[in-house]
């Protein structure tokens, strides 16, 4: 057996003791592996088995991917992946720390705006219909197209599975005056080529920085009054509220948002 073959068995073993994560992340630990494995042998440094990797082999892989391209981002995404199937396998210690490695990143600033995220103009329906859908309901563009799908209550909004983003069916309480009448009104506000059409006019128009800056209105007037109306209750809880309302899976994203909407003001 090649000293190559003999490194990549040592991989499928660590692999196979490292059940962590979704398959989808399996999949992207067996690729950055053998990709190490690959490289190390195209530098003449690989060594006899897995259990022989030291931390210079380490060191020139680092050497050889930033010589290439790679971000620290990156880096540190490979070189976690390294240590988590090493680690699994009984090989803890042998990937050196991220700072000996040269590896620092910081978490990007959220872009932010200037100011608080401004209403559009209720006076004009026929031209802002999908930006007072995304800012009074937190609709994303996409959804507040397909508007004529909705589902109307007389206390919340329906975004049925069809029509949703993320192919979950959500509700969204109408808790302002405001909510009650763009309901009524956009149910009967023209088709779907139609809205495209104005959304991307009315969009350009307002001078939005990113896609979803209407949609992070919602969140920037509801998670005050959510608070209020929840005050008794944890702050997970009064998260949870919200990220439902919105759509999304988990809190992280959402407490991003709040902190950008809270730095813009």
């Amino acid at each position: 057996m090649s000293r190559f073959q003999q490194f990549v068995n040592d991989i499928e073993q660590a692999l196979s003791a490292s059940r962590k994560g979704t398959k989808g992340s399996q999949v992207r630990k067996r690729y950055i592996l053998m990709s190490m494995a690959k490289d190390l042998r195209a530098m003449h440094s690989l060594p006899p088995n897995l259990k022989k990797l030291k931390s210079d082999n380490v060191h020139k892989l680092v050497a050889l991917w930033r010589s290439k391209g790679n971000q620290d981002i990156t880096l540190l995404r490979k070189i976690g992946a390294i240590r988590q199937v090493l680690t699994s396998y009984g090989l803890e210690g042998i990937c050196p720390s991220n700072q000996s490695l040269g590896i620092e990143y910081k978490n990007p600033k959220p872009r932010t705006v200037i100011g608080a995220i401004q209403s559009p103009k209720m006076d004009d329906f026929e031209g802002n219909s999908t930006l007072l859908l995304q800012y009074y309901f937190g609709l994303t563009a996409n959804e507040a197209i397909k508007y004529e799908y909705f589902l109307i209550q007389s206390d919340h909004l329906i975004v049925p599975r069809a029509v949703a983003y993320n192919h979950k069916e959500r509700r969204i309480p109408i808790a302002r005056q405001e909510q009650a009448v763009i309901a009524q009104h956009e149910k009967q506000s023209g088709n779907i080529k139609t809205r495209k059409c104005r959304h991307n006019i009315a969009f350009d128009a307002q001078g939005g920085l990113i896609k979803e800056i209407f949609r992070y209105g919602y969140a920037q007037w509801r998670w005050p009054k959510i608070q209020t109306q929840y005050a008794h209750s944890t702050n997970n809880m009064r998260l949870r509220t919200l990220r439902e309302e919105l759509g999304y899976q988990r809190n992280p994203p959402l407490i991003e948002i709040l902190t950008w909407l809270e730095n813009s003001y």
